[in-house]
C-alpha cells in the first residue's frame, strides 16, 4: 500500500531547491523596491524594464527548476529576463507617457502580452527539455501549458496566504501593545520579502507535489468538459439569431468584434481543455458538442474579421484597432486549424483530429513571433497607426479641421510626433498652411484635452534658447526646437503649481505631523526645478519668479465668494 505522505518527503536537495526560491523570491522583491525608489527621471526610463527581468528571470528559474549551481542552467531565465526587459524598455521609449496619455500599449504589453510571450516561452522550453531537443508533441505541450500556470498559482496563493497572516500577526502584536512588532512587520520590506519568498516556495512544493499538479490539471479539464456543451448551445443559438439581427452593429463601435473575438478565443481555449493530449477522443455527447462548437467558429471569425475590418477602412488603425486585427487573424487562422481537425472526424485515425495535435505547436510559435515583432518598429501598433491616420490626412480622406491632430501628438507616442514633424514637410497638399497652424497649435497643449490658447503660442514663439544649445540644435526638425521652448514653458507652469502647493502646506495645523515632511519634499522639488532651469535662459527667470512669489490671502482666492 501507497504511504500517503510519501511526496511529503524530501532530501537533502529538494530542501535546497525551497531555500533557493525563496532566496530568488526575496532577491526579486529587494530589486524591485530599489528600482522604484529610484529617482523619477530614471525609474520613469528603466523602472518596468528593470522589473520585467527581474520578475521574468526568477519566475522563469522556478518555474523551469534550472535555479541549480551549474552557470548553464541559468542561460534560458538570463536569456528571456533580458529579451523581456529590452522590449518593456523598447515600448517605454516609444511611448511618450507609458501609463497615461499614450499607455494603451504599455498596458496591453504588461496585462497580456508579456505574460503571454513568457508562458509560451516556458513551456516550449520546458517540452525542449523533456524531449531532448526541438521537438514539440502535444502531448507533453499540452502537460507543461497546463501545469506552469497551476504551480504559478500555487506561489500565488501562498504568497497571499502569508500576507495575510503578517496583517493578522500584526494586529494581534498591535492589540497587545506592542506597537513597535506591528509597524516592523507592515513595513513595507517585511511584506515585499516574506510574500516574495513565500511564493517561491510555494511554486517550488507545487511543482515537487505531482498530487497537486495532477488535482489542478483534473480541475481544469472538468471545468472544459462542463463549459463546452454550454458554448455549443449558446453559439448554436447566436448563429441561428444572427440573421434576424443583421451586421450593421459590427462597424459602428469595437465592442461587438471584442465580444466576438472573445467568445472565439474562449471557445477555442475550452476545446483545448477537453482535447488535452489527442490520444483518445471524449464521450459521444461530449464529442457532439465539440463538433456543433467548431462548426460555428467559421461565424464568429468571419464577422469578428468583417467587424474591425470596417472600422479600419472607416476610420484608419489605432493601436487597439491594431491589436484587434491582429487577434482576428489569428483566431480566424486557428479556425482554420480546428475545421482540418473537425474534417479529419470523418477519417479513420487511431488519434483524435491529428491535425490539431500537428499544428497546435507551430501556432505556439507563430504567436511567439507575433508577439516579439509587435514590440519592435517592425510591428508596432503606434507606428502603423501613425502612418494611417498621417495616410488619411495626405489622401484627404478626412479633412483637416476633422483630422485629430491632439490624437498624433498625445496617444501614439513618438511615432505620432514624428507624423507630425512629417506634415509640416508636406508642400504639395492643398491646405499645407492649415496643417502647419494645426501641428503648431496642438504642441502648444498641455495634454490630450486641454485647449491650446493664443497666449500659449505666443509665448513659444518668444521663448529664446541658449546660443550653445541653439548650435546643437540646428541639424534637428522643428519638432525638437519647439519642444526645448514648450519644455521651458512647462517648467514655469509647474514651478507655479507646486509654489501654491507650497502656500496651502504652509497654511496647515503647525501640529499636523505631515506637514515637516510634506515641506522638506517641495524643498526638494524646487532645488530640481532651478537645476532644470538653468540651461534654459528664458526659463531660469520666470522659474525663480514663481518659486519664490508670495502666498494669496484666503480671501483673496476668486472662489472664496
Amino acid at each position: 500500500m501507497n504511504d500517503p505522505t510519501s511526496e511529503l518527503s524530501y532530501t537533502q536537495g529538494d530542501i535546497a531547491k525551497f531555500l533557493t526560491a525563496a532566496l530568488l523570491g526575496a532577491a526579486t522583491a529587494v530589486a524591485l523596491n530599489a528600482l522604484f525608489s529610484l529617482p523619477e527621471t530614471i525609474r520613469s526610463v528603466w523602472g518596468l524594464a528593470g522589473a520585467g527581468l527581474a520578475i521574468t528571470f526568477s519566475g522563469t528559474s522556478i518555474l523551469l527548476n534550472e535555479y541549480r549551481p551549474a552557470w548553464r542552467k541559468l542561460v534560458t531565465p538570463a536569456a528571456l529576463g533580458a529579451l523581456i526587459g529590452i522590449l518593456t524598455l523598447w515600448r517605454t521609449l516609444q511611448s511618450a507617457e507609458p501609463l497615461s496619455e499614450s499607455g494603451f500599449m504599455m498596458v496591453f504589453w504588461i496585462g497580456l502580452g508579456a505574460p503571454l510571450l513568457v508562458f509560451l516561452v516556458l513551456t516550449l522550453v520546458a517540452t525542449a527539455r523533456e524531449t531532448g531537443g526541438f521537438h514539440f508533441p502535444h502531448n507533453i505541450m499540452f502537460k507543461h501549458a497546463v501545469r506552469l500556470p497551476v504551480a504559478a498559482a500555487g506561489g500565488v496563493a501562498v504568497g497571499v496566504a502569508v500576507a495575510l497572516f503578517i496583517s493578522l500577526w500584526s494586529a494581534a502584536f498591535s492589540a497587545l501593545g506592542a506597537g513597535w512588532i506591528s509597524a516592523i512587520l507592515t513595513s513595507r520590506w517585511t511584506i515585499l520579502i516574506a510574500t516574495a519568498a513565500a511564493a517561491g516556495i510555494g511554486t517550488t512544493f507545487t511543482l515537487h507535489n505531482n498530487r497537486l499538479l495532477g488535482t489542478g490539471e483534473t480541475a481544469l479539464v472538468i471545468g472544459a468538459r462542463i463549459l463546452l456543451p454550454l458554448l455549443a448551445v449558446f453559439s448554436a443559438i447566436f448563429a441561428v439569431a444572427l440573421p434576424f439581427t443583421g451586421l450593421e452593429p459590427l462597424g459602428e463601435t469595437l465592442s461587438p468584434t471584442a465580444f466576438l473575438l472573445a467568445l472565439a478565443i474562449t471557445a477555442k481555449l475550452v476545446f483545448n481543455g477537453v482535447y488535452q493530449d489527442g490520444l483518445r477522443p471524449p464521450v459521444r455527447p461530449l464529442r457532439w458538442a465539440v463538433w456543433l462548437s467548431l462548426a460555428v467558429l467559421p461565424v464568429y471569425a468571419v464577422m469578428a474579421l468583417y467587424g474591425i475590418g470596417i472600422r479600419v477602412a472607416e476610420h484608419g488603425l489605432t493601436p487597439e484597432r491594431f491589436v484587434v486585427l491582429v487577434a482576428a487573424a489569428l483566431v480566424a487562422g486557428y479556425t482554420v486549424l480546428l475545421l482540418g481537425g473537425l474534417l479529419s472526424e470523418f477519417t479513420k485515425s487511431e488519434k483524435w483530429m491529428p491535425p490539431v495535435a500537428r499544428l497546435n505547436s507551430a501556432f505556439a510559435v507563430i504567436l511567439v513571433v507575433l508577439l516579439v515583432m509587435m514590440q519592435t518598429p517592425i510591428l508596432d501598433p503606434l507606428e502603423w497607426s501613425a502612418r494611417s491616420q498621417s495616410a488619411r490626412l495626405k489622401n484627404e480622406t478626412v479633412k483637416v479641421e476633422d483630422f485629430d491632430f491632439a490624437y498624433m501628438q498625445f496617444r501614439l507616442g513618438k511615432p505620432g510626433k514624428r507624423a507630425l514633424a512629417n506634415m509640416e514637410t508636406w508642400t504639395e497638399h492643398p491646405k499645407s498652411q492649415r496643417i502647419r497652424a494645426k501641428v503648431r497649435e496642438v504642441r502648444s497643449k498641455d495634454n490630450y484635452w486641454s485647449e491650446p490658447t493664443p497666449e500659449n503660442l505666443e509665448r513659444i514663439e518668444k521663448i529664446t534658447i541658449p546660443d550653445d544649445i541653439e548650435e546643437k540644435l540646428k541639424g534637428f526638425d522643428r519638432e525638437i526646437r519647439d519642444n526645448v521652448k514648450r519644455y521651458a514653458m512647462e517648467l514655469e507652469t509647474t514651478a507655479g503649481r507646486l509654489r501654491s502647493f507650497e502656500c496651502e502646506i504652509e497654511g496647515m495645523d503647525v501640529y499636523n505631523p505631515l506637514r515637516t515632511q510634506i515641506l522638506e519634499l517641495i524643498q526638494e522639488r524646487k532645488s530640481k526645478l532651478y537645476d532644470y532651469s538653468r540651461p534654459l535662459n528664458a526659463a531660469r527667470a520666470p522659474v525663480s519668479d514663481a518659486l519664490n512669489a508670495g502666498c494669496s490671502p484666503p480671501d483673496a482666492s476668486p472662489t472664496s465668494n
